[in-house]
């Protein structure tokens, strides 16, 4: 498995392709131009770091200003922002949304309360489930799978419930193990993690992606497991899946990059 962060790079490439099928399966919409023509990022005096678009300081869309520590994040944000053309693709920014959130909290539900809806997804883990019928899905299951629930009882000590059936629970060992893993988080990478979770619909493969175990790619081929098993068999429908493909590494690769470049930022704090 790979040991390191999505590149930029990669990110630009699959935001692309993402705005292409999705310019291609979409009507005609109300779309905001380009109004700047320079994208800096400036340090602050209190150290942290702002994202300029000519002389205008970029906001969150709740309208605080965007300012982070790591002067790598305010660049990716930047960049993002950067790369936009005549027409302004939000959704192409996934770097910068997930950056939103986290300034914005809009939910401002509790740590306690964001980890308590979080916990489901583990219980519910898409890489605990086999398909008890189908031998081939259940061979492809094993290969995009084992490694990521062998890589979780190594690191965390503990035995990961592996089932056919859809009552059972994880080991409250394991249960304690991931809220502990969540508490630790900031407040940042907890919000990238929400992300990440959602998106696969998995704790074990997000974090894998956390602590480098898996790259956003192997990330994306594990939480498609049995959409690519499908699609192999029957074909794809060749807009869609690549749309759906292309945003499930886009946001698996700008969790795992928010997760480790947002390490020093403030925490929101908790009611």
């Amino acid at each position: 498995m790979a040991n390191s962060l999505p590149s930029l790079r990669r990110l630009s490439s699959m935001t692309r392709k993402l705005n292409q099928a999705g310019a291609a399966s979409t009507g005609a919409t109300t779309k905001l131009k380009r109004f700047w023509k320079k994208t800096t990022v400036v340090e602050q005096e209190d150290g942290s770091h702002a994202v300029m678009l000519d002389h205008r300081h970029l906001k969150t869309p709740m309208g605080k200003p965007f300012k982070v520590n790591s002067q790598d994040l305010a660049n990716l944000v930047a960049l993002e922002w950067d790369s936009q053309k005549e027409i302004i693709e939000p959704s192409s920014m996934y770097i910068a949304s997930l950056s939103n959130t986290a300034i914005d909290h809009p939910s401002e539900m509790t740590r306690e309360q964001r980890i308590a809806h979080l916990l489901p997804f583990f219980e519910t883990d898409t890489i605990s489930f086999r398909e008890p019928v189908n031998e081939l899905l259940m061979e492809h299951q094993a290969l995009r799978w084992e490694p990521f629930s062998d890589w979780f009882k190594e690191h965390y000590k503990v035995d990961l419930l592996i089932t056919q059936g859809l009552t059972d629970n994880q080991l409250p060992e394991a249960d304690e193990v991931v809220c502990t893993e969540l508490r630790n988080m900031n407040h940042w990478q907890l919000t990238a993690m929400e992300l990440a979770v959602d998106t696969a619909k998995s704790m074990v493969i997000p974090l894998a992606m956390y602590h480098r175990f898996a790259s956003a790619e192997e990330a994306s081929l594990a939480a498609r497991c049995e959409v690519e098993f499908q699609t192999d068999r029957f074909g794809v429908v060749e807009w869609a899946h690549s749309l759906e493909q292309a945003d499930t590494q886009a946001r698996l690769a700008a969790a795992a990059l928010v997760m480790d470049l947002a390490k020093d930022e403030d925490c929101v704090p908790d009611a």
